[in-house]
């Protein structure tokens, strides 16, 4: 820093630049320490009560579960109890994980997870 070859260019970029703060760091770990020190990432919301977790999942599962038993079991009944559990499990679990839980978590949203101001009584009526 007190070198001659810095001062000139220092004194070279006088006109060009303007000096707004300086901080001296020694030692590796303080260049890493400087690079996460950056904004911080805002909360994860909390994750929803076990009870609504288990609602949703009850009803993502129940109908098609119902459903292969009704519609497609009767047609496996000579088939193994083993494969044919295999097969009800493999087809239900595609279609909850794929298809219906997806949808349901985008549907009850605002019920999972209700918003920040709702929690803290901050939440405005509307009035009619």
């Amino acid at each position: 820093e007190n070198s001659l070859v810095r001062a000139e260019w220092a004194a070279r970029a006088e006109g060009l630049a303007r000096e707004t703060g300086r901080r001296s760091v020694t030692g590796s770990k303080a260049w890493f320490d400087s690079q996460t020190t950056r904004e911080p990432a805002p909360a994860a919301p909390r994750p929803p009560p076990k009870w609504k977790l288990w609602l949703v999942n009850m009803s993502a599962v129940f109908p098609p579960v119902l459903l292969f038993n009704l519609l497609v079991l009767p047609y496996l009944a000579d088939l193994n109890p083993l494969f044919r559990t295999l097969l009800l499990c493999l087809s239900v679990t595609a279609i909850v994980t794929w298809i219906l839980m997806p949808r349901l978590q985008r549907f009850l949203k605002k019920w999972l997870y209700p918003p920040l101001q709702a929690l803290r009584g901050r939440h405005k009526r509307r009035t009619a």
